[in-house]
């Protein structure tokens, strides 16, 4: 790359320069000698070029600056300057300045920079609608929620406020025939009767209802104050398993555990086996529920492995399997496939608050309808050191 030299004097005139300082300027030889230096630049760039000057000759030295120029056909363009102090024979100073042309470069650089500022605007206008987004998510599973908290009180109170109205003018025609006189054995047996039955509808709603806001209360919760202490996955998992061989008494199912003996994890036990309780449950009351008999024997697998800093446990199971539509809201709250069963729809979506918030894990779901389901909760080997390294 060809540089420009041209010798100034104190006041600015130009002394000397070779032909490439010409060729940037676009003057001849004889247009140049004994004019300012600042003739060739913009007049917004000249005062601070004379100031420059003045403290080069007072520093002697100057850091290498770009600078724009304008050549004599008007054409505008970007140099990169840099002088030096050389003194004369008769210790005269003069300002020694190499001079490049960078147009091309400075043109590149700008044009970088703008499609930076553009790409950093539209980065910042998608977080702005991600924000939006997650925020209005939210507000749709709020609604969901309330929605579902609503659906799953209103059956229980309705019963119950049925049944209350039902059994108060009962009472009331009771205390009607007994002040009548009228009052007969039959009919206070048939009071009874009614009363009984009309408890016990009362208590298995007011049970519901209290199933219902106790779940509720445990997916608000969403923590565990347990302290994490270290244990043996395989013996832990042997008794989670042990705890729910009623569920397959008498059922054509296989449950299966296929964790080394020697796997040790420090993390919180009771919340790790209510996850793997409610994971388990999930197979064996859904995914097992329509299986037709022809596939012969139902498997569930609880399985686990290492992984650097992680353990992964999976619960696979061969059945039924969830349809596609069902999969982006399996951890939604009060969302159940099974809800004429009686389900909440509040396990996995507790599952899921425990597992990402308590355990400091992840928890994913594969399925393929009519073959298989597969839930993986990946957590880290040690919670504690875990938490460390997130909060520093």
């Amino acid at each position: 790359m060809q540089a420009g030299v041209a010798v100034t004097d104190r006041e600015g005139l130009y002394v000397d320069f070779n032909q490439h300082f010409c060729d940037l300027h676009g003057y001849a030889r004889e247009d140049l000698i004994g004019r300012h230096f600042t003739e060739a630049s913009p007049e917004h760039f000249r005062e601070p070029l004379r100031r420059l000057h003045d403290t080069f000759f007072v520093n002697g030295k100057e850091a290498p600056s770009y600078w724009q120029l304008r050549r004599k056909d008007g054409k505008e363009i970007y140099v990169k300057s840099h002088s030096s102090l050389y003194r004369s024979e008769s210790g005269a100073p003069y300002r020694v300045t190499t001079m490049v042309d960078m147009t091309d470069r400075y043109r590149l650089e700008r044009e970088l920079a703008r499609e930076k500022e553009c790409a950093e605007a539209a980065i910042g206008q998608l977080r702005a609608t991600q924000r939006n987004q997650l925020q209005a998510e939210k507000m749709a599973s709020l609604d969901d929620l309330l929605c579902g908290v609503a659906h799953e009180l209103n059956t229980p109170i309705g019963v119950t406020l049925t049944s209350t109205t039902h059994l108060v003018r009962k009472v009331e025609d009771l205390k009607q025939a007994l002040a009548d006189g009228t009052l007969t054995h039959g009919e206070l047996t048939r009071f009874l009767r009614t009363a009984e039955d009309t408890l016990a509808l009362l208590r298995a709603s007011t049970e519901r209802a209290s199933t219902v806001v106790d779940s509720f209360r445990q997916v608000a919760a969403g923590r565990n104050h347990e302290d994490p202490v270290p244990i043996k996955l395989r013996a832990h998992a042997d008794a989670v398993v042990h705890s729910m061989a009623h569920l397959i008494v008498g059922r054509p199912i296989e449950l299966q555990v296929e964790i080394a003996d020697d796997l040790q994890i420090t993390t919180h036990p009771g919340v790790l086996a209510r996850c793997i309780t409610a994971l388990l449950a999930n197979a064996l009351e859904h995914g097992m529920t329509d299986r037709p008999a022809s596939r012969g024997l139902g498997r569930v697998l609880l399985w686990a492995g290492r992984a650097e800093d992680t353990v992964t446990i999976t619960v696979r199971d061969n059945g039924e399997g969830i349809k596609g539509k069902d999969l982006p809201r399996v951890f939604d709250p009060f969302f159940s496939g099974a809800r004429q069963l009686g389900r909440t729809g509040l396990g996995l979506h507790m599952t899921y608050n425990l597992v990402t918030q308590t355990l400091g894990g992840t928890i994913s779901v594969e399925s393929v309808r009519g073959h298989h389901t597969a839930f993986r909760m990946t957590i880290p080997l040690d919670v504690r050191q875990d938490r460390h390294r997130k909060t520093h």
